[in-house]
């Protein structure tokens, strides 16, 4: 099942199964059903659990879907602009960020379900992306160019570990790789990398270890160049992802392409 977020402000859940029974039907996916109950478009989703989506909007709200009831099981409101990203960043805990400049986490379970637990500064500027790392630390990527590193288990007034700085534009979108660095001595040692992509249509490399900046794909002068805003990435294994702008594409991180 794949869902969308819509500009008929509502969430479209897709069945992209390729059984062959299915496939005598047709080749193309079918809409499941639709999910309704925001008033602006939906530009926000991220995956609960197996049957649990949450999706955020132009109306400032974000809803928790129960994917086979196709009924909202929790509202969250607080934010005060629209709801860019989310994620859940540990069990139980939700992200998201907002155009008030903010990050606020939410309970998604237990006797607090439904509060906002803690809000974060986001930095003065519309927070855009967001993206787990660890059950303790996240990252988020803002209009302000700078990418952070959020630690939860720091003194509240003290929670960012790393701000990363090197894209000319807003950081629209951002995912994490766990890439093995010992393929050749058994593959023991993992490096962390995350993986930020911008509207200065680039994709840069970070190493959560070191806080170096690894390489830049991309740029419309590059070979395999990107031609627009990048908004969206997604990890497909420990040596390559997959982006999202004029084309979606695959890079490797061996090859650069």
């Amino acid at each position: 099942v794949v869902a969308s977020g819509n500009a008929d402000n509502s969430v479209k859940l897709w069945n992209v199964s390729t059984t062959e029974e299915e496939l005598k039907w047709s080749k193309r996916a079918r809409q499941m059903s639709i999910l309704t109950g925001h008033t602006g478009e939906v530009v926000a989703l991220c995956t609960v659990t197996d049957t649990v989506i949450a999706s955020g909007s132009l109306d400032k709200m974000i809803k928790l879907w129960d994917i086979e009831t196709g009924e909202s099981s929790l509202q969250l409101e607080g934010h005060e602009d629209v709801v860019h990203a989310l994620a859940v960043v540990s069990p139980g805990v939700l992200a998201s960020s907002s155009g008030d400049s903010t990050i606020r986490l939410w309970s998604i379970d237990g006797e607090d379900k439904g509060a906002c637990t803690r809000t974060l500064d986001g930095g003065g500027q519309p927070v855009l992306a967001l993206c787990r790392i660890s059950d303790t630390q996240f990252a988020s990527g803002a209009a302000d160019m700078t990418a952070r590193v959020w630690d939860l288990s720091q003194d509240h007034s003290h929670p960012v570990v790393a701000t990363f700085r090197s894209h000319t534009s807003s950081i629209t979108a951002m995912t994490v790789l766990q890439r093995g660095s010992g393929d050749d001595a058994g593959g023991e040692s993992t490096a962390t990398i995350l993986v930020t992509g911008s509207a200065d249509m680039t994709i840069k490399l970070w190493d959560l270890s070191t806080h170096k900046l690894l390489g830049t794909f991309g740029g419309p002068m590059a070979d395999s160049g990107i031609n627009y805003t990048v908004t969206g990435l997604a990890p497909i294994d420990q040596n390559s992802f997959a982006s999202c702008a004029d084309l979606v594409k695959r890079w490797t991180l061996s090859t650069s392409k």
